[in-house]
C-alpha cells in the first residue's frame, strides 16, 4: 500500500499598489517612488523566508485607471 503525503500548500500574498501620476501629483512625486520603493523593500525582506509567495503588481493611472 502506498503511503499518503500530505501536502501543506504554500501561502500567498497579493499586493496592490495603485499610484496617481496626474499633473496634480507631481510636486509629490520623490516621496511617492522613495514610498513604493520602500513599501517594495519590506515585501521583498519579510519574503525572503520562504513561507509565502507573493505577488506584487502596480497600477498607475492619470485619467482612467
Amino acid at each position: 500500500m502506498a503511503k499518503k503525503i500530505k501536502v501543506t500548500p504554500k501561502l500567498k500574498n497579493y499586493v496592490v499598489f495603485i499610484l496617481d501620476k496626474s499633473g496634480s501629483m507631481s510636486s509629490l512625486k520623490n516621496e511617492v517612488v522613495g514610498g513604493f520603493n520602500d513599501n517594495v523593500k519590506v515585501i521583498r525582506e519579510n519574503n525572503a523566508s520562504g513561507g509565502m509567495e507573493t505577488k506584487v503588481c502596480l497600477v498607475t493611472f492619470s485619467t482612467f485607471v
